[in-house]
């Protein structure tokens, strides 16, 4: 069983390098404040995809993306105490010029966001967030979980997305 330490800013760089210590099954030590949505996806579907066992454990807190990467992935969850986790939509002004905000690509882009931001909302429900506080989230609010919280939603999400992997022989 190998250990990884993750305690960083979500990244294209930073998950491209997990996702390269992850070379048997593992123990992953997770804390992150966020960062890009799109790396934590790859790691996400890299999850699904991988032979090896995966195990994270959230320490310290896990935020915004790292808190959908810990939630979705297909791994085995363990919440230290004193966990603390953050969520929020995603960003969905890019540009605050109006002649941007004209932009085909940028208009495709912005309802691209809008159904992803759809889709986590539902996914957030399915873990048991409460009506209030996805209430929250949908107006653009920051909504932090407590440990108790992370907890009953790690329990639920295992149940989801956790799957053993399939090696085929």
């Amino acid at each position: 069983m190998k250990f990884i330490v993750f305690d960083d800013e979500i990244t294209t760089k930073s998950v491209t390098e997990l996702i390269e210590k992850v070379d048997a099954d593992c123990v992953i030590y997770f804390s992150s404040v966020g960062g890009d949505v799109p790396p934590g996806n790859i790691f996400i579907d890299f999850t699904k995809k991988t032979e090896y066992k995966i195990k994270m454990v959230s320490c310290h807190n896990i935020a915004s993306c790292a808190f959908n990467m810990f939630m979705f992935s297909n791994s085995e969850k363990e919440v230290m105490p004193y966990t603390i986790g953050i969520i929020h939509l995603m960003d969905q002004e890019l540009h605050t010029r109006d002649t941007l905000k004209k932009d085909p690509i940028e208009m495709f882009i912005t309802q691209r966001i809008i159904k992803e931001n759809e889709e986590v909302l539902s996914k957030y429900a399915e873990l048991g967030i409460s009506a209030g506080q996805l209430k929250q989230v949908a107006h653009g609010e920051d909504v932090v979980l407590s440990t108790e919280q992370i907890i009953k939603c790690a329990k639920v999400a295992e149940k989801i997305y956790h799957k053993e992997p399939v090696i085929e022989k």
